[in-house]
């Protein structure tokens, strides 16, 4: 069951005396969710429904005011007229509030969200990109791991050197080397091929980091790849007036005046349509580009096309629906105070969670996904474990070495000549050229 026919109120027209008071009820409302009115041929009743008028009911029972609805099958304007002609006592339906209604009317305060929103169909932002295969990670963290590779590439290759010939070289081979040894470990242990334990120890560290690493790419870029990311296909109401487009509105409503005097568009660009069902057709065809619809009627709307069309962010004041009452109507304030304790008792947001946003959404189309771009704060960890490990590989290869290097070199050298003759020592270690021919 549609959940806008839940808590329904049964009114027997038979049943009206001359204390109820009469209250009329839009027949043609574009929205089954605000108000639905059914004739019940067994019990012959007619049935009142939906989000309006579980409120009215709502509010009326605090005032104990006993009343009667009554169905018209007209125009708003019309409905509208009916009160200052006596022949109801109020309205209740999703009626907007509006200055020239004000001159014949007084109104309640708004019990739904007031403004204007205008819907676009969705577009998606990544799949005409370029570099999307960089967007899993942010700049940083490209950054820090090219430098984390480097870096462990560096010290496998000093730490290898004096065991593999083939590390050894001019100094652009061993550059190209180093950045080969740096990418092959993230995807190859080489224990194998490692003679020292300080070089092995480095690589395992790096591979599990590694491997998380690229198994969380992995998963982010297929994420993007599966849920497309979206946005609206225009953003501004004066991208619209500059393209010449044609918008939409919802029929029987006073919005058609407001695109007109305040939004600026051509009376021949305006179309107005009566069921949702037509405003996706029109926005998927391309008749229109966008539909400006009232809060209430938005959330409706996008709660059934919730993977098609997108709200642009933008909302133009007008006034939200109110229960129609005569004008200077003496108990108002009473009715407003009954309003404001629905409002206030949470029942109102109940309401309208039960009514307005339990709508099933009927698309096919891929949901919206804004996953972020994987930053280094969430591997901070893990990089001080790879790069720990390294420095403290590299740490104990240069104390072994100079240790090595002063016992093969005995005199007695103070510690500036000692370094100055190791590090020369290591140069020329690295800059042996192999014949290639002996091996």
């Amino acid at each position: 069951m549609n959940p806008w026919f839940a808590h329904r109120r049964r009114r027997n027209l038979a049943e009206s005396s001359e204390n109820r008071m009469r209250v009329g009820v839009p027949v043609h409302s574009l929205f089954k969710q605000f108000v639905n009115i059914e004739y019940d041929p067994e019990k012959n009743q007619t049935v009142f429904s939906g989000f309006v008028i579980a409120v009215f009911d709502e509010m009326m029972r605090q005032l104990k005011q006993p009343f009667e609805y009554i169905p018209f099958n007209g125009s708003y304007d019309e409905l509208m007229i009916q009160i200052p002609l006596k022949k109801f006592d109020a309205v209740a339906g999703d009626v907007a509030i509006r200055s020239s209604r004000l001159d014949y009317l007084d109104f309640t305060q708004p019990y739904t969200e007031s403004g204007l929103e205008m819907v676009v169909p969705v577009k998606s932002k990544l799949s005409n990109q370029p570099w999307l295969f960089m967007k899993p990670f942010t700049a940083k963290m490209w950054w820090l791991i090219a430098t984390i590779t480097v870096y462990t590439g560096f010290i496998i290759w000093l730490i290898e050197r004096a065991h593999c010939e083939y590390l050894r070289g001019s100094i652009v081979n061993q550059v190209g080397i180093i950045i080969w040894l740096a990418f092959t470990t993230l995807f190859t242990l080489r224990g194998d091929k490692l003679h020292s334990n300080l070089s092995r120890m480095v690589v395992v560290v790096w591979l599990f980091v590694a491997l998380i690493i690229t198994q969380s790419y992995t998963a982010s870029f297929t994420s993007m790849l599966t849920a497309q990311r979206l946005e609206p296909t225009i953003t501004r109401v004066e991208v619209l007036r500059n393209m010449n487009a044609t918008v939409g509105y919802c029929n029987g409503s006073l919005v058609h005046h407001y695109l007109k005097d305040v939004l600026g568009f051509n009376s021949f660009k305006v179309k107005s349509y009566n069921s949702t069902h037509r405003y996706a057709e029109a926005l998927n065809s391309g008749e229109i580009a966008a539909i400006f619809l009232e809060v209430p009627a938005a959330k409706v709307f996008l709660a059934q096309y919730c993977k098609s069309f997108i709200r642009t962010g933008e909302t133009f004041k007008v006034g939200g629906y109110g229960f129609a009452f005569p004008r200077k109507y003496t108990l108002l304030s009473e009715v407003n105070k009954a309003l404001t304790n629905v409002s206030e008792s949470g029942k109102l947001k109940e309401l309208e969670d039960a009514y307005l946003t339990s709508e099933k959404c009927v698309d096919e189309k891929s949901s919206p996904n804004e996953d972020e771009s994987l930053s280094p704060r969430g591997f901070s960890i893990l990089f001080e474990l790879t790069g720990g490990t390294s420095t403290v590989a590299l740490a104990i290869y240069i104390i072994t070495s100079i240790r090595e290097f002063k016992k093969s070199n005995p005199e007695p050298k103070n510690f500036f000549k000692l370094m100055s003759s190791f590090i020369k020592n290591e140069m020329r270690r690295s800059s042996r050229v192999v014949n290639a021919e002996s091996t």
